[in-house]
């Protein structure tokens, strides 16, 4: 990820993605761009974020949504978008030391 994030920044990710159970891998290619800034709330407060988008190159369909809070320096709320359905994740609880 290149750093410094900010609105309209974008990267490409490359990694295989291995499958034991079908013995099969294959090649992943994300593109993600930092969409915009937006003030979420999830269990944890409210946070102000950038929402990343990452896209299947190949079909442009969305495969991650992230939500990036700077205050926190990690992701605060994930949407990731797989073949058998959406799995929606939040921050509960955060502690800075």
């Amino acid at each position: 990820i290149p750093w410094p994030l900010a609105v309209g920044k974008s990267w490409d990710s490359r990694y295989v993605r291995e499958r034991p159970i079908d013995r099969a891998t294959s090649e992943e290619i994300r593109t993600c761009v930092v969409e915009r800034q937006e003030q979420i709330t999830v269990p944890a407060g409210t946070f102000a974020t950038l929402e990343i988008v990452c896209t299947d190159a190949r079909s442009g369909r969305v495969r991650l949504e992230v939500w990036y809070s700077p205050e926190v320096k990690q992701w605060v709320k994930e949407r990731g978008m797989f073949n058998y359905g959406v799995r929606e994740r939040e921050l509960l609880r955060y502690q800075l030391d």
